[in-house]
């Protein structure tokens, strides 16, 4: 098995353990008290009328909510679910404008520095690859990074960044504007496309080593 596949393995058991484990223990749900309450067969048992902004108190709790929320809607005894719903994407990472000169001397707005470069040639910011998928050496000097993502539900996507460049020093991911994430990346979670919305969006390390982030999306 080589280095990536034992990579990927390692983050996913851990994911699946630590939320399965954070999930099914008594806890403190004052951060989430306003979210769907979900019955035993999965479905809501009242109309959620209001889910809450994400924030860097209730991130871990958040992530939490929305694995265990997918879980129990798309319930499946076949092989291989949690790499279903887990799939891998490349994105090239660059400057934007929340990093200056001095954090990030490379060109403008594409360089190997925290955040998505939305410069992209054909309008593919992130390209779907094959669960065995290694950067070469020259993608990985040019910035091209490696991380994971789950479609939750219409407006929640998940983010599992496998190198730390995606987020900055303050413990933020940035997305300085909506941008559609290609057809080709939407077409891996069954949708023509999916925008990710503008916004600052915290970073959780309770599950993973380099992070876990949720953003707010709209899919078509």
């Amino acid at each position: 098995m080589n280095t990536k596949k034992i990579l990927g393995a390692v983050s996913l058991i851990a994911i699946l353990t630590v939320v399965i484990y954070a999930c099914n223990k008594e806890k403190d749900h004052s951060n989430i008290s306003e979210t769907p309450n979900l019955g035993s067969n999965g479905h809501e048992e009242e109309q959620c009328l209001y889910t809450p902004e994400i924030t860097r108190e209730n991130i871990d709790n958040m992530i939490c909510f929305y694995y265990d929320e997918y879980i129990q809607t798309h319930k499946s005894n076949g092989p291989g679910f949690f790499e279903r719903v887990w799939k891998w994407l490349i994105a090239h990472t660059g400057r934007n404008e929340f990093f200056p000169n001095e954090n990030c001397p490379y060109s403008n707005p594409c360089g190997p520095c925290p955040g998505i470069c939305l410069n992209a040639r054909d309008g593919e910011v992130f390209s779907a690859v094959s669960d065995d998928y290694l950067l070469s050496k020259s993608e990985y000097e040019d910035g091209i990074r490696l991380f994971q993502a789950a479609l939750f539900n219409d407006s929640i996507m998940g983010l599992t960044f496998m190198q730390s460049c995606f987020v900055a020093a303050d413990g933020n991911f940035y997305i300085p504007e909506d941008f559609s994430i290609g057809s080709q990346a939407a077409a891996t979670f069954g949708k023509n496309e999916i925008i990710i919305l503008q916004g600052t969006y915290p970073v959780s390390s309770a599950y993973t080593q380099n992070g876990t982030t949720l953003v707010k999306v709209q899919t078509f």
